[in-house]
């Protein structure tokens, strides 16, 4: 009967595994599992504050959703430790705004790798800081730029190469959550330059433009844990 139960075991934990999603009963009679929650789903839901930096240029900001299920595992049956991933769309970008005004809107599919920790008591009041890194991976983009007057031209971003669709960077967070009910903040730090040279401008040496283009996004976000 123990090699059965533990087969069984073995067999759910592989099969949730490569669904990217893991579930273990909270009442275990084995004396050597975790005190703490083995597995947290969370779905989060908020808005970023995008823009980017290009070579100490620092752009205005555009205002875009964020949503997403993450997924957190305990790593530690002695400490509250944990590593979360799991799966986000964002839209980042940036405005520029008096001369030569545009407006860049990027929709990605984001991949974090974090590790986190839970300060205070599960199924309470607990603070959550967080820190790793992220993949995006770039959707659909737009490019809003003024030629003249009152006339515009687009730019499809991704499909034009002007951006590239890659997209890393690291993140830190920090979450309060009471019961099931959590409220956050990250903060992205793009670290690879998604644009070599400036979409409007290109290489022109008589045009400063923005090139060089590294992503920035405060995220504010509520989630319910499962």
């Amino acid at each position: 009967m123990n090699n059965f139960r533990a087969m069984r075991k073995t067999f759910i934990a592989v099969a949730l595994s490569l669904l990217g999603l893991s579930s273990v009963s909270a009442q275990e009679s084995d004396t050597t599992q975790s005190a703490f929650k083995k597995n947290i789903i969370t779905v989060k839901a908020g808005v970023g504050v995008s823009k980017t930096l290009s070579r100490g240029l620092s752009t205005s900001s555009v205002v875009g959703y964020h949503v997403g299920v993450s997924d957190q595992i305990n790593v530690s049956k002695s400490m509250p430790l944990y590593v979360e991933t799991g799966l986000f769309a964002n839209m980042k970008g940036y405005k520029i705004l008096g001369y030569d005004e545009s407006e860049t809107k990027m929709h990605y599919l984001q991949l974090p790798a974090l590790v986190n920790y839970h300060i205070g008591k599960q199924g309470g009041f607990e603070v959550i800081p967080s820190a790793g890194v992220y993949l995006g991976l770039g959707l659909a983009g737009k490019l809003k730029y003024n030629i003249d007057l009152d006339t515009y031209k687009e730019i499809d971003v991704f499909k034009d190469k002007t951006i590239k669709r890659f997209d890393f960077g690291t993140q830190m967070g920090i979450d309060v959550v009471f019961r099931k009910v959590q409220v956050g903040f990250a903060y992205d730090l793009g670290l690879i330059e998604i644009d070599k040279k400036d979409a409007i401008y290109g290489d022109s040496e008589e045009k400063l433009g923005y090139k060089n283009l590294k992503n920035r996004s405060a995220i504010f976000r509520l989630g319910l844990n499962f």
